[in-house]
């Protein structure tokens, strides 16, 4: 074992000190003070030639390099699970060989919101990398250091249902997770910069903006996000489930009882799975949807179905069943585009295509606009007239690495 291999594998027993660690202020959950009785961060792995490997027509399109390392460093960190209790996530910090050696210096930090995910192993502390790949993968923007947050429900929490596009507690637990990653590399003398970015895609995009949200909330004035990219977001989750359910179709219907199961198990609404679901989602939904065991496409393909009247019951489709108004009213408690104030010096892009049949463009569209009626000057929509799902990424992609090569 070499002298470098023995410093990081005594690394993984030491914990790092946290002593100041707490969320921004303490008006988080109804202005009740939440203070994490969790006093540590710490390193569970560190991982040197953890490599990002790209599709051709990844590197076609956005200016990949096919393959390249990166230094993966695993963390748990103390936050908050969706309910305001104490809880310890994990999460990962990633960063380009020369930066992890001191042979360059970071610009900055991009906290990334991960995608929809279903297994255990997509979460960012065990290897998954499929956004933040598309800048640290980048000549111009591999000078980033990425920070990644698994959010309840993966990682140190996989036990639990995940918290799907729970909104303020999506936001604390990525702004902890950004605290305690700067705390560990200052620990570990790894410069990150002034700048800091957000990006997210898809639910990510949900993540990222629920960031946003929650910085201005709680956190104006000593935390500043330089600019917030998402794409193909849910912002409105009223939306998102009234749009599918008035046709009766999704290409994201799997996510239609992710979504459900995890606002009734962490929100504690107490509705019995037998007034949601049809079989054979009622009878298999812990084992394909709960257990983690499976990816997307697995569960589509144990659905075989894009209809949302085969997963689920009739009445949950009548506008006055008492079920449905509680899982809607606490959609509505976790909206983005209502119910808070941005600061109007941010700075924000969204993207997303009109044709996209897996998240409808509405959402985005009453997202915009809620940002400029709430007098963000600085708010851009991009709506592409042609492109499903992915063309929204790939435009927010290609954007955010034009700017950020040139940011300083």
């Amino acid at each position: 074992m070499t002298k470098m291999n023995h410093f990081l594998f005594t690394l993984l027993a030491v914990a790092i000190s946290i002593s100041t660690f707490t969320a921004c202020n303490n008006d988080y959950d109804n202005n009740e003070p939440v203070q994490p009785q969790l006093p540590e961060a710490q390193i569970t792995e560190i991982v040197e030639n953890a490599e990002m490997h790209f599709y051709e027509d990844e590197v076609l399109e956005v200016g990949l390099i096919a393959t390249k390392p990166v230094v993966r460093i695993a963390i748990t960190y103390p936050s908050v699970a969706p309910d305001g209790t104490p809880a310890t996530l994990s999460g990962a910090i990633l960063m380009s060989p020369n930066m992890y050696n001191g042979i360059k210096k970071a610009r900055g930090i991009i906290m990334f919101s991960h995608y929809t995910i279903f297994r255990a192993d997509e979460a960012p502390s065990k290897g998954n990398v499929w956004v933040e790949k598309w800048f640290l993968g980048n000549e111009y923007t591999e000078d980033f250091i990425a920070v990644s947050s698994d959010l309840y429900g993966f990682g140190a929490t996989e036990q639990y249902a995940q918290n799907y596009l729970h909104t303020e507690s999506i936001g604390r637990q990525n702004i902890d997770c950004l605290r305690a990653a700067k705390t560990i590399l200052d620990e570990l003398e790894k410069p990150y910069g002034d700048l800091l970015f957000n990006i997210g895609h898809s639910s990510g995009g949900h993540g990222t903006m629920a960031t946003q949200m929650y910085v201005d909330t709680h956190c104006r004035g000593e935390i500043k996000i330089n600019k917030t990219y998402v794409s193909g977001g849910a912002y409105d989750l009223r939306s998102l489930f009234e749009v599918s359910a008035k046709v009766d179709y999704s290409r994201y219907v799997f996510a239609i009882p992710l979504l459900i199961i995890g606002y009734n198990e962490n929100s504690n609404l107490g509705v019995p799975y037998e007034n949601i679901f049809k079989s054979p989602l009622l009878d298999n939904y812990k084992e394909w949807i709960v257990s983690k065991k499976y990816g997307s496409f697995a569960i589509w393909q144990f659905l075989n179905t894009n209809y949302l009247s085969d997963l689920l019951v009739d009445e949950m489709f009548d506008e006055n069943n008492v079920d449905r108004k509680k899982v809607l009213a606490e959609f509505d408690k976790n909206t983005l585009t209502s119910g808070w104030a941005p600061d109007k010096d941010d700075n924000i892009l969204i993207v997303h295509a009109m044709d996209d049949t897996y998240v409808a463009v509405e959402s985005a569209l009453t997202m915009h606009q809620f940002l400029k009626d709430q007098g963000v000057a600085n708010v851009e929509g991009i709506f592409l007239e042609t492109g499903e799902h992915s063309a929204g990424m790939v435009a927010m992609i290609q954007r955010a690495v034009m700017e950020l090569a040139f940011w300083r």
